[in-house]
């Protein structure tokens, strides 16, 4: 049985059309289109295939990396807690400031914690601070037979 992983998409500050610039969406796309399970590794080394910076350091004397970067594009994949995410938002506002983030991609699961409608709550209600881009990406497994059987 094939298995396909079902997206949700939050485009906020023209996310969508930086990365469409930069030729990083369909990469992004791709690697997901790909993925045979919800797992931060699988995602991960399908964005490596495509040249991606994996595990880069947030900044100088701190331990905390970056799951993969391109071209002044962070992505974040986060399936464990909201406050993590709060964090890289945090993270992200560094760069921001200092001018090295176009685009802050967030990749959650759509079905537990963090979900894609809590992350989404919060981008909508720290609006006035979270002002780059952002791309969140709400995934889940599926099975290929129970798209078959939903008609």
């Amino acid at each position: 049985m094939k298995t396909m992983i079902d997206r949700e998409i939050f485009d906020y500050n023209e996310a969508n059309s930086i990365l469409t610039a930069k030729g990083l969406l369909k990469e992004l796309n791709d690697s997901l289109d790909e993925a045979t399970e919800v797992s931060h590794r699988v995602i991960q080394n399908l964005l490596a295939q495509r040249g991606w910076e994996l595990e880069r350091q947030v900044c100088q004397g701190v331990t905390q990396r970056w799951d993969a970067c391109k071209d002044q594009v962070i992505v974040t994949i986060e399936f464990s807690t909201i406050d993590a995410i709060h964090r890289d938002f945090f993270r992200a506002l560094m760069l921001n400031n200092k001018g090295t983030l176009d685009v802050l991609v967030c990749i959650i699961s759509t079905a537990k914690e963090p979900t894609f409608k809590s992350v989404k709550n919060n981008i909508q209600i720290f609006r006035q601070i979270l002002t780059f881009p952002i791309l969140l990406i709400g995934i889940e497994k599926i099975r290929m037979s129970d798209c078959a059987t939903s008609h």
